[in-house]
């Protein structure tokens, strides 16, 4: 029978009917793509091209040139100057609370304030994440987190968002795997909805919503991939798609910005372990991966968490969906769980 499952971090429900599950049509096979070149001579990505892109503002050093380069993104979602953000920050940290805006407002643009930065993954033009060696992964996660801190310091910057977007399905629009790091002059709404949510667990329970969720689904164990004492790996409760996997830290931490330098590693190979587990239960797919993490300021947050939502690109919204806000999966987390954990553990 279908069941209705809720989400207590962002207040959303999900639909798991397996019994609408027909794989053949949902979860094309198909042959695999062709394999990529490890360098494309007309990819402004690759070894050779640094030219096409705007200056680097942060270079890795690797066995042979750079490791990792983070560059201004030559086509921005954001960037530009003006009277500031819907929100009333007007650019400026001091201003938090968001006003409410009158309808003489309603129609008035804002200039997209704000800075958007690639992460160029490595040299080679197909080898993402799960195909990084150790070093060449962690290299990134440190990448990541210094631009992080740098943007999270900026006035104009309220929230900072991670993402990869991987494969065409996934919204990439070059083959060579890069990051997207963003820096928005307001808090999105779905951050300001799981903020909202832990504090008033807190002030309902007296508890953290984050660390007790992550308690529960540890005791229940059906859902987890890979757990150690630092971090944990699991299949959400009420996954928004097939596969969903999420990946924090045992201790939460409201902000990516306080990854200490001892976790750096440890967080690469497990990001590293759950994406390469979702090829080999799946086969090549492709894969939006979005880190969450507290808005600027409100790193002390108790009750939030930062985590990796990990969100393979097995199907389409639909109509349902799309006009209600209501996820559906045909594929139960907890078998999802099951068949990741079998692919982890085979040779």
């Amino acid at each position: 029978m279908p069941e209705l499952r809720y989400d207590p971090t962002s207040g959303e429900w999900t639909i798991v009917a397996a019994e609408r599950a027909t794989r053949q049509r949902e979860f094309p096979g198909g042959p695999p793509p062709a394999p990529a070149l490890e360098c494309d001579p007309r990819c402004p990505f690759c070894p050779g091209n640094e030219s096409q892109t705007p200056p680097a503002v942060l270079t890795l050093p690797g066995l042979s040139g750079w490791q990792v380069r983070v560059v201004p993104n030559k086509y921005p979602l954001l960037g530009g100057q003006g009277p500031g953000s819907p929100d009333g920050a007007r650019g400026a940290r001091a201003a938090r609370r968001p006003t409410r805006l009158s309808p003489a407002t309603w129609l008035a643009p804002y200039a997209a304030a704000g800075v958007h930065e690639v992460a160029i993954v490595s040299p080679s033009h197909r080898r993402w994440l799960p195909d990084l060696a150790a070093d060449e992964a962690t290299a990134l996660v440190a990448a990541l987190r210094a631009r992080y801190r740098a943007l999270a310091a900026r006035r104009d910057v309220r929230h900072v968002m991670l993402f990869e977007n991987h494969g065409p399905a996934a919204g990439a629009s070059l083959a060579h795997p890069h990051v997207q790091i963003v820096g928005l002059p307001l808090v999105p709404p779905a951050v300001r909805r799981r903020r909202a949510l832990a504090g008033r667990y807190a002030a309902r329970t007296g508890g953290s919503l984050w660390r007790d969720l992550l308690a529960a689904e540890l005791r229940a164990g059906e859902r987890i991939v890979a757990a150690d004492e630092r971090l944990v790996c699991w299949a959400p409760f009420a996954p928004h798609v097939p596969f969903e996997l999420w990946l924090a830290p045992r201790q939460p931490r409201a902000s990516f910005g306080d990854l200490s330098d001892e976790l750096v590693r440890p967080f690469a190979l497990a990001l590293r372990a759950a994406l390469a587990a979702l090829a080999l239960a799946l086969g090549p797919v492709d894969v939006n991966y979005v880190l969450h993490s507290a808005p600027v300021g409100a790193e002390a947050t108790d009750g939030l968490s930062w985590f990796v939502q990990i969100l393979p690109r097995l199907t389409a919204l639909a109509g349902f969906e799309l006009g209600g806000g209501i996820s559906v999966t045909t594929v139960p987390p907890e078998d999802a769980a099951a068949q990741l954990r079998a692919a982890l553990a085979s040779p």
